[in-house]
């Protein structure tokens, strides 16, 4: 069986979306089955002003440390750390963190946008 380690120091950085945020690919980038990313977002940072879409099924965001609201066409979803939500990655949405303090996040998304 396969199996491959990525040290963090290693961890390539990658712009998933959005703006202000330092985001690395915690899976091989020829991962096909999902892809799982470590997020640092300071103060201020965001997803972009509009809504946007990933080509995945299902998308996963959890919050390890900070705050992070997440933003959906009908409402808006405010995560603290320890909070997940699942979501289709086609449903439009983005994300900013409002606080004054770098929130710490886990994206998960199967299978992988890209590879």
């Amino acid at each position: 069986p396969r199996s491959d380690l990525i040290r963090a120091e290693d961890a390539p950085t990658i712009n998933l979306s959005g703006e202000g945020a330092r985001e690395q690919l915690l899976t091989p980038r020829d991962e096909s089955h999902l892809q799982l990313i470590r997020s640092t977002m300071p103060p201020g940072s965001h997803g972009g002003e509009g809504l946007y879409t990933l080509n995945a099924e299902v998308e996963v965001l959890h919050v390890l440390e900070g705050t992070v609201e997440i933003q959906f066409t009908n409402r808006v979803e405010r995560l603290e750390a320890g909070d997940t939500i699942t979501f289709s990655g086609r449903e439009p949405h983005t994300w900013r963190n409002r606080e004054e303090t770098t929130a710490h996040v886990l994206w998960i998304i199967a299978p992988a946008a890209w590879h």
